[in-house]
C-alpha cells in the first residue's frame, strides 16, 4: 500500500466501548490529488489513495482487547473500495469528497444505537465548533474577513451478525425512528447555557447533521415489487422482460445504496446565517382596507394579558400556597421568610439539585430500595446526547442485571429540558419509539419519568428523572 509520508493514520481502541476509532485524515480520503492530466507526470492516482487495501492486515487473529482487528481492517478495506468505485468518473460530483471512517463493533444493539447518537452529537459539536472559531477570526480581522462555510463527512461501518443490524427491514426502521425523534426534538424547550446566552448576540452560524444508511441488502423489497411489475407489463409474445426507464433509473439508486457492511453516513455542515435585511425580508401580507372583520373571531388585547397570564404560572401551586401562608404574621417564619426576599441578600446552601433529586427519590419513590437502586447523574442539555446517555444506560443494565431480581437505575438530568415538563414526555415517546423497533430491548424493562411540572402530584421530582426499572425477567 503506497502511503505519502504526509499522512498520519491514528488507530486504537477505545476502552468505554468496542469502537475502532480512526483519526480523520483530510487529504487520505480524497479520491485523487490532481486533475487527470497531471497522473501521467506522476501524480499520485486514485488507486494509491487508498487507506486499509493492506493485504497484509487481513489476519483473523482476535487483539488482546477481544476485538478482531482483521475483521476490522477487511470491513474498511471493502467499504473504501466499494465508495471508490462507486464514485468513480470525471464528472462525479463526489470525486474529491472527504470522508472519514469509523468502525463500530459491538453487539449490542442498545449499545449500538447510544453510539449512534454519539457520533451525532460529536457531528454537532464539530459544526458548533468551526462557527464559534469563525466569529473570533472575524473579531480579529475585522469586516473583510470571509466565513468559510465547513462540511465534513464520516462513515460508521458495523460488523454485527445479529439480526438488528444485518436484516434491513428492521435496520431500516430503527434509522427512520431516530431521524424522526431528531426531527421532533426541534418542539422541545431546551435549557440555554451560560455560553449561549452570553453569545446570543455573535451567533450567526447554522448546523445541520444529515444522517443516512446503506445496506448489503438495500431496498430488497422494493427491487422485488419493480421487477414483478416488469413481469406483468411483459409482451405475451416476447420472453424478455421490459422495465421502463424510470423503474431502471430506480433500481441504480437502490443498488448504489447496497454497501459490503451495514453502514450509516453522517455529515455536518456548518454555514454562516445570511444578513436578514429590507431586500431578503419576505414581504409582510397586509389586510385590505375593504376586508370585513371576522369579530367573533377576533382577538383583543385582554385576551392576548389572559393567555400570557395563565402559560406564566406553573404546573403545581403548592410553592405558592406555601409562600401565601409565611406572609401571614402569626407564621412562626415570617419574619425569616420576608428577609430572605430583601434585595440584596444571596440565599447560600450545600445541598446540589443532585442532592435533592436523590432525597426525593428515597421519600417518595415506591420502587426505590437501597440495596438495588443506583443514581447516575449529567449536566447535558441538548436531545442527542441525552439519547445516548439513556442508551448507553440501558446496555450497561442489561450486562448486569441478573435474572429474577429487581433494579432500579435513576438518570439524574437537572439541566435537561428543567423548565418543560411536556418535552420530558415527548422526549420519553421517542426513545419508546426507538425501542419499540429493537426486538427484545424491552424485555424486563420499564421506563419512566418525574419532573417538577408533572400533571400527576406524586411525579413531582424537583429535578428531571429518568426511570429505568428492571422487574428480572431474563432477556
Amino acid at each position: 500500500m503506497k502511503v505519502p509520508a504526509s499522512i498520519l493514520i491514528l488507530l486504537f481502541f477505545s476502552k468505554s466501548s468496542d469502537s475502532l476509532i480512526l483519526g480523520q485524515s483530510g487529504s487520505a480520503f480524497t479520491r485523487s490529488i490532481c486533475p487527470k492530466p497531471l497522473s501521467k507526470i506522476g501524480c499520485t492516482t486514485r488507486g494509491d489513495m487508498l487507506m486499509y487495501d493492506d493485504p497484509g492486515s487481513s489476519s483473523q487473529e482476535p487483539t488482546e482487547s477481544g476485538s478482531n482487528s482483521g475483521q476490522v481492517w477487511s470491513a474498511l478495506a471493502s467499504t473504501e473500495r466499494w465508495i471508490t468505485d462507486t464514485t468513480s468518473g470525471e464528472n462525479s460530483p463526489f470525486a474529491r469528497k472527504e470522508v472519514s471512517y469509523v468502525c463500530e463493533t459491538s453487539e449490542s444493539t442498545e449499545e449500538i444505537v447510544g453510539t449512534i447518537f454519539r457520533r451525532l452529537k460529536d457531528m454537532r459539536e464539530i459544526g458548533d465548533s468551526h462557527g464559534k472559531n469563525e466569529d473570533e477570526r472575524r473579531a480579529a480581522l475585522g469586516s473583510k474577513y470571509k466565513p468559510v462555510t465547513h462540511r465534513e463527512t464520516l462513515m460508521m461501518v458495523m460488523t454485527a451478525n445479529q439480526e438488528c443490524i444485518s436484516e434491513f427491514s428492521i435496520f431500516e426502521k430503527i434509522v427512520h425512528t431516530i431521524n424522526m425523534a431528531r426531527r421532533n426534538a426541534r418542539e422541545l424547550v431546551i435549557d440555554p447555557s451560560q455560553n449561549d446566552k452570553e453569545n446570543s448576540d455573535i451567533l450567526r452560524w447554522i448546523t445541520s447533521v444529515s444522517l443516512g444508511h446503506l445496506h448489503p441488502n438495500y431496498g430488497e423489497e422494493d427491487m422485488k415489487k419493480v421487477i414483478a411489475e416488469a413481469k406483468e407489463q411483459k409482451k405475451s409474445d416476447e420472453n424478455e422482460i421490459i422495465i421502463p426507464e424510470m423503474e431502471v433509473y430506480r433500481i441504480k439508486r437502490l443498488l448504489a445504496r447496497r454497501s459490503p457492511y451495514p453502514s450509516l453516513v453522517l455529515e455536518v455542515k456548518c454555514t454562516p446565517l445570511p444578513p436578514m435585511d429590507e431586500s431578503t425580508a419576505p414581504p409582510m401580507v397586509a389586510r385590505q382596507a375593504n376586508a370585513p372583520l371576522d369579530e367573533e373571531n377576533e382577538v383583543t388585547r385582554n385576551d392576548i394579558k389572559k393567555l400570557e397570564a395563565l402559560f406564566g404560572k406553573a404546573a403545581t401551586f403548592e410553592d405558592e400556597e406555601v409562600d401565601e401562608k409565611r406572609l401571614q404574621p402569626e407564621h412562626p417564619d415570617a419574619f425569616w421568610n420576608d428577609l430572605g426576599e430583601t434585595d440584596g441578600i444571596d440565599q447560600i446552601t450545600f445541598e446540589t439539585p443532585i442532592d435533592q433529586g436523590q432525597r426525593w427519590i428515597a421519600n417518595n419513590d415506591h420502587a426505590y430500595n437501597i440495596e438495588s437502586s443506583s443514581f447516575i447523574h449529567t449536566d447535558l442539555r441538548h436531545v442527542d446526547a441525552a439519547h445516548e446517555f439513556v442508551f448507553s444506560s440501558i446496555a450497561a443494565d442489561r450486562r448486569t442485571v441478573v435474572s429474577n431480581t429487581r433494579k432500579q437505575t435513576y438518570l439524574l438530568m437537572p439541566n435537561f429540558v428543567s423548565s418543560s415538563a411536556t418535552s420530558f414526555e415527548k422526549f420519553l415517546n421517542e426513545v419508546k419509539k426507538i425501542m419499540a423497533t429493537i426486538p427484545g430491548i424491552s424485555d424486563g424493562l420499564d421506563i419512566t419519568i418525574f419532573h417538577r411540572e408533572s400533571i400527576e402530584k406524586e411525579k413531582r421530582s424537583p429535578i428531571p428523572i429518568f426511570a429505568l426499572q428492571w422487574n428480572g425477567k431474563p432477556r
